[in-house]
């Protein structure tokens, strides 16, 4: 795994986390967000951790 890759990690985790923060702020509004919040951070951290295992094909198979 090469600088580039642990690179590409680190950015795609922060995007994850940040998406993932949002959603569990969001959550704490109303009840009913709150029941559907697990689904939705589903969904929308999704793609970010997809795409990292797209550009980092070489690591993701090594495991």
């Amino acid at each position: 795994m090469g600088g580039r890759d642990v690179i590409t990690v680190g950015i795609f985790s922060a995007i994850y986390f940040a998406i993932n923060f949002a959603f569990m702020l969001l959550g704490g509004y109303t009840r009913c967000y709150g029941f559907w919040m697990p689904g939705f951070i589903a969904l929308f951290t999704g793609i970010p951790y997809l795409m990292m295992c797209a550009r980092c094909r070489r690591w993701v198979q090594s495991c």
